[in-house]
């Protein structure tokens, strides 16, 4: 059996992140350790990702804004309203909304802390993304 391989390196793709030295073999049986079930697998990724540059940036980021409670609290509400902006169905004015939203936000987005915040928040959701991405794109569903 032929295992699906990638070589991380700190190209704009893999979001400056090195999970690990070498080349990161996906298929269980040539991880180069015996795993006995899925959830061992699982465990090694979630503390791969645990280690990468990406969640520290974020945990760090989260930890300055944190103290103070009242930036946060804006933050928070600000990425909940972000969050339905988003998801919201386009009924002709959702460009105008998310234009009065960016600005009647601008004060607290161009905040260094903020701004390093929901970086990070990003770049963290990303690596997400894509992991979930290579293990749908190895999966054959139809």
């Amino acid at each position: 059996m032929e295992a699906h391989q990638k070589t991380p390196d700190d190209s704009a793709g893999n979001h400056g992140n090195q999970l690990n030295a070498g080349t990161i073999n996906i298929c269980k049986y040539n991880l180069g350790v015996e795993m006995n079930t899925l959830e061992d697998v699982v465990d090694t990724l979630i503390c791969m990702i645990k280690e990468s540059r990406t969640f520290k940036e974020y945990e760090r980021t989260k930890e300055l804004l944190k103290q103070d409670a009242e930036l946060k609290s804006k933050v928070d509400a600000y990425r909940a309203e972000n969050y339905k902006l988003q998801n919201m169905e386009d009924d002709g004015h959702l460009c105008e909304r998310i234009e009065r939203f960016a600005s009647d936000n601008a004060y607290l987005t161009d905040q260094v802390v903020v701004r390093q915040f929901l970086d990070a928040e990003l770049a963290l959701c990303r690596l997400l993304q894509e992991i979930t991405g290579e293990i749908m794109d190895s999966i054959p569903l139809e």
